[in-house]
């Protein structure tokens, strides 16, 4: 399935007003010359409205002021990344639970500290192309790379996903490859914590991390049921 941008404009707004996303939320939008798998914090509030960002092949970032713009920046290009994004703590985290990384020790993010430097990014993807939903790392196949691209004949059966704790990894059925999927980014050095790779993980079900209403929401939108991986960059 391939998200359209009605859907995806009609999701990240309901994720934006639903407090999914921080106050003073941002909208912004990145196409792209090829398929591009993830997303990360490369911009700031001192961005101009649109520009190039510096680097190989640059992509196009937009900022929209409004759900229409959103959507109409959205109705013409193959290789699309719409994002909500905020710096600070949402009313209604969309994980169950996170961790950051401070000094080797990790720290539960309900903490204080946290409110102002929460930097939580809300993104629906859409490739023109299949692309690899696992996390390679571990493995000898390059193909497994997240956002690789791969041709329908070489699906394999499910995703690699990494523990962010331990070596080894975790497989899940389904969801191999992707032309259109929802990824949620959060600030550098945060992960879930170990507990909910061991309790929640299951092969079928993939890696339960969202919040049920988060899924719900998403799922209601975007009109496709979802399964859920990780991608640590």
């Amino acid at each position: 399935m391939v998200f359209k941008a009605e859907a995806m404009t009609a999701f990240l707004e309901a994720a934006m007003s639903a407090g999914f996303v921080g106050k003073d939320p941002e909208r912004f939008v990145r196409t792209d010359p090829e398929p591009v798998g993830s997303f990360v914090f490369t911009m700031s509030r001192g961005m101009p409205k649109a520009g190039k960002v510096r680097g190989r092949n640059p992509g196009s970032w937009l900022r929209p002021d409004s759900a229409e713009e959103l959507c109409h920046s959205l109705e013409n290009d193959d290789n699309v990344q719409a994002t909500i994004w905020s710096e600070l703590r949402p009313t209604r985290p969309p994980l169950l639970a996170l961790e950051a990384l401070q000094g080797g020790a990790r720290v539960d993010m309900t903490q204080a500290q946290f409110d102002d430097v929460y930097y939580v990014a809300i993104t629906c993807h859409r490739t023109q192309v299949p692309v690899s939903m696992s996390e390679g790392r571990d493995a000898e196949d390059a193909a497994l790379d997240f956002g690789a691209r791969v041709d329908l004949g070489d699906v394999p059966p499910y995703a690699i996903a990494n523990y962010p704790y331990k070596a080894g990894h975790m497989e899940i059925a389904g969801i191999a490859a992707a032309r259109s999927w929802v990824s949620i980014t959060f600030g550098n050095y945060v992960f879930p914590p170990a507990r909910l790779f061991e309790d929640l993980f299951s092969r079928e079900g993939g890696l339960p991390f969202a919040v049920p209403d988060f899924t719900a929401l998403a799922e209601r939108c975007l009109g496709c049921d979802l399964r859920q991986t990780c991608h640590f960059c």
